[in-house]
């Protein structure tokens, strides 16, 4: 038996109505009980309006989708979408948190419904399923508040909905200390069959020693009973990224959270690992790692290297899954090609043993991916959409399929920052056609 590889079989672009319009932020929603109807969510150049568009054959064409009143676009940023057990797909976008509800895939979209609150940031949803009983929504998010006595902090905001996102009840905010502690931003949230919720986030600690550098701690908090009650938060790994006064570039590079994934597959020698991905600095540069946990999050595995390059590449926005086999992939923009360290190429990696090595690498997309431009030299200019979203943004598509398979929508396309999709395999070499 040969050796299983990985095999990229690109579907072609998701925003391919609008060819000169940048786009970034990707995500994609897959639909549990048919995996052909998709929804992929991106955020457009006009810096505050985001895009949902629409698949029902399994990526090979997209349409946009609208709102109830004939909208195609959706107001706010950092948009992520999710379906639900029934077939049911969510969309939401800040700031304020809002969430929008589709019966049809996402060709039209009924809403908003606002979580409670003012302002929000990075925000994610979760769904917990049950047979013959009411599904629970999850919405986490940042939110800023006023310790009396400190300056201003963040704290984890965390909604709930037991009505299909029809309402949402006030959040519960979480609040490390202070004096220790700041929150940088939530990194996602699961919930497994039984009913566990698991909270991702960042926290860097204080007082800062060097602000060009920030040391986080990614915690991960775990919830028994769906979000009555919560076990104190346990310290999954560390994660040192480039802070706000120092090198710019590096710093936009740095913009990704925790993403926080669990396997969920009967068939998986690895059901009920959770894991994390994120980005750290190795060696002088940003670098992919993953680390996991067998015992419902209140251990965690030395982290382990993805990307299998040398060189000073500082690489960004990684995102986490697992399939229907337990198979872990991992995507993040991979600058190994650019000795400028600006031009991005999509790239993936696979687990086979839970996490603990990692398959070499494959680019997802054929050609490089430059914000900038291709023959853009220092002093770089990072504002505008294109500098802002140097780094593709602050989140990836990804998304497990059936047969050992992945769907990534990822931001590609040369000069203009498009969405664009691909399946991604995991096969024996005898297989490879």
């Amino acid at each position: 038996m040969g050796q299983t590889a990985i095999l990229v079989r690109p579907r072609g672009v998701v925003t391919g109505d609008v060819p000169r319009v940048n786009h970034a932020e990707p995500w994609v929603a897959v639909d549990p009980r048919n995996p052909a109807r998709l929804v992929a969510t991106g955020i457009i150049d006009s810096g505050g309006e985001s895009v949902a568009y629409s698949s029902r054959d399994g990526g090979v064409t997209w349409s946009r989708g609208r709102t109830d009143r004939g909208n195609t676009t959706f107001p706010g940023g950092d948009p992520i979408a999710l379906f639900d057990g029934r077939g049911t797909a969510f969309l939401a976008t800040i700031s304020p948190f809002r969430v929008w509800r589709s019966n049809d895939a996402g060709v039209t979209w009924d809403g908003p419904t606002m979580v409670p609150g003012r302002s929000f940031d990075r925000e994610y949803l979760a769904v917990r399923t049950v047979p013959d009983g009411p599904d629970t929504l999850y919405a986490v998010a940042k939110t800023p508040i006023r310790v009396f006595g400190h300056l201003a902090s963040d704290a984890l905001a965390l909604a709930k909905s037991v009505d299909r996102g029809q309402t949402f009840e006030a959040p519960r905010l979480f609040l490390p200390d202070p004096t220790h502690s700041i929150i940088h931003v939530a990194g996602g949230l699961v919930v497994a069959a039984n009913g566990e919720l698991f909270v991702s986030f960042m926290a860097h600690d204080v007082p800062v020693s060097d602000p060009a550098t920030l040391k986080n701690h990614i915690w991960v908090m775990r919830s028994p009973d769906g979000g009555r009650t919560f076990r104190d938060p346990v310290a999954a790994a560390t994660s040192v990224v480039y802070g706000n006064r120092g090198d710019e570039l590096k710093m936009l590079k740095s913009l990704a959270g925790a993403r926080i994934t669990m396997d969920t597959s009967a068939a998986s020698a690895f059901r009920g690992r959770l894991y994390l991905s994120y980005l750290t600095v190795l060696d002088r540069r940003l670098q992919v790692v993953v680390t996991a946990s067998r015992d419902s999050g209140q251990t965690w595995s030395a982290p382990v290297r993805v990307n299998d390059d040398a060189g000073t590449a500082n690489h960004s926005n990684p995102q986490i899954a697992v399939n229907d086999r337990g198979d872990v992939a991992v995507v993040w923009n991979d600058r190994r090609a650019d000795p400028r360290d600006l031009c991005f190429r999509t790239t993936v990696s696979v687990s086979l043993d839970g996490g603990a090595t990692f398959l070499p690498s494959v680019p997802v997309e054929a050609t490089s991916t430059c914000p900038l431009g291709e023959n853009a030299t220092p002093p770089f200019k990072l504002d505008g959409f294109t500098g802002r979203y140097v780094q593709g943004g602050e989140t990836q598509g990804l998304a497990a399929l059936p047969g050992r398979r992945f769907l990534a929508v990822f931001v590609g396309g040369g000069a203009t920052m498009q969405l664009r999709s691909a399946v991604i395999e995991i096969v024996p070499d005898r297989d490879q056609r």
